[in-house]
Order: C-alpha cells, then sequence, then structure tokens
C-alpha cells in the first residue's frame, strides 16, 4: 500500500538499501568463509560501498535504461518495417535522446511504476477480482493520490503552461 500512494518517496531510500544489499553480498561471496568477524566486516565495507555507488550511480542507470529501451523500440520498428540493419550511428543517436528523455521524465515514470507495483501487490494480496478492473482502478487512484502528495509537499510537478488569452 505504500508504494501504491507514496512510492516517489521511498524510491531513493530503496535504490540506496538494493544497493547496500548487492554491495554486502558481493564482498561477504569474495571473503567466503573466513571468520564471522571477517565476514561481517565484509558485508558492511561492501554495503556502504554498494549504498554510495546505488546513491551515485542513480542517474547514469536512469539514462541507460531509457537509452536501452530506445535502442530496443528501434530495433523492433526497424525489424517490422524491414529496414534491418541499422546505422550504429542512428543507433547512438536514438539511445542519446531516449537517455535523455528518460532522465527528464524519470519522476513522473517513477509514480506510475509505483502506483502499477503498489496495485499489483494489493490486488494479488487480496485476491480482487476482477483482476484487470481493481488493477486499473487502484493505480489511477494511486497515481492521483501521488502527485497531490507531491504538490502538497512542495515538490513541483511540471504541467503546460497555462495559455494567455489575446483578450482578456
Amino acid at each position: 500500500a505504500i508504494l501504491l500512494v507514496a512510492g516517489w518517496r521511498i524510491y531513493n531510500y530503496i535504490i540506496i538499501i538494493a544497493g547496500a544489499l548487492v554491495g554486502g553480498t558481493i564482498a561477504l561471496a569474495a571473503v567466503g568463509e573466513a571468520g564471522i568477524v571477517i565476514e561481517v566486516a565484509a558485508f558492511i565495507i561492501g554495503a556502504v560501498v554498494g549504498g554510495a555507488l546505488g546513491y551515485f550511480v542513480y542517474y547514469f542507470a536512469v539514462f541507460m535504461i531509457g537509452a536501452y529501451i530506445g535502442i530496443v523500440f528501434t530495433t523492433l520498428i526497424a525489424q517490422s518495417l524491414e529496414l534491418l540493419p541499422i546505422s550504429p550511428i542512428l543507433l547512438l543517436l536514438v539511445a542519446l535522446i531516449a537517455g535523455i528523455v528518460m532522465l527528464g521524465l524519470s519522476f513522473e515514470l517513477l509514480v506510475v511504476l509505483a502506483s502499477l507495483l503498489g496495485a499489483q501487490l494489493i490486488v494479488m494480496s487480496l485476491g480482487l477480482t476482477p483482476t484487470l478492473v481493481w488493477l486499473v482502478l487502484l493505480v489511477l487512484l494511486g497515481i492521483v493520490i501521488q502527485i497531490g502528495l507531491t504538490r502538497r509537499s512542495g515538490y513541483t510537478v511540471r504541467r503546460r503552461p497555462s495559455r494567455r488569452m489575446l483578450f482578456n
């Protein structure tokens, strides 16, 4: 339920925690069975490094996800229109544009994806039927609540500028 209504607030912490867990697990696997003190120290050091990387590499990861999605969609479109092979320069340009777009829309996508994940967890855990109807309703409710909470907390959600009338 927290993801449904406030996923955007906890997402940064989730990224840091996930980075810490991955870093700690990798460090623990690297030392093997070296005694409890060394294993705990390795896990803590790995967790600190992993959490820091999760925090600082977040925007690079968002850019790379956008670039990947752009390349995949470009390849699918070219394949369906029988325009293969694709120029590497075109793929690089599409990756750059899609990465920048993803960085620009990362907050909006975060709200939508957190609402979708929260709604899915609620529908699955409560066994609500018809599933699709409940899923759509809860996603829309989550989006509305999260956007309302963001505005209330002072975070600005981009909106199109209002049109000025020529004659007032």
